[in-house]
């Protein structure tokens, strides 16, 4: 399992993300995509995540709350030099449920919201995490 909550930690604290925005976002994930050759898909005021995505499949996502990514390791090398700031989590992709969070951590951070009964903070995966944040 990939645990989420040392890099959701930091974020508990509005001085920890100071400075980022959508546009930020975006224009880390524009970077990475350009040497990558991804495509980037984001529809601002709906979606919380920027999206990238190779041919077959979403590579990565960066948050446009806080400068943080979730990608795969190929995407991650990518990632790491577009944004200094950026927290990233290298997952094994988008569907394997591997990711775990303290659900405390999840709702201070990027699920204020909360979540549907099928979403289980003990085991969720990218994509999972995409969905209930829309």
């Amino acid at each position: 399992m990939i645990n989420l909550d040392h890099a959701l930690a930091p974020y508990q604290d509005p001085a920890a993300y100071a400075g980022w925005s959508g546009d930020r976002a975006k224009k880390a994930a524009d970077t990475a995509a350009a040497e990558a050759g991804y495509a980037v898909t984001w529809e601002p005021g709906d979606e919380e995540w920027v999206l990238l995505a190779d041919d077959t499949a979403y590579q990565a996502m960066v948050s446009i709350r806080y400068p943080l990514a979730l990608a795969t390791p190929t995407a991650a090398v990518y990632l790491r030099g577009s944004e200094a700031t950026l927290t990233l989590v290298e997952i094994t992709d988008f569907l394997t449920e591997d990711l775990e969070a303290t659900p405390e951590l999840l709702k201070m951070t990027v699920l204020p919201y909360g979540w549907a009964d099928d979403f289980n903070p003990g085991a969720f995966c990218a994509n999972d995490l995409f969905v209930e944040s829309v």
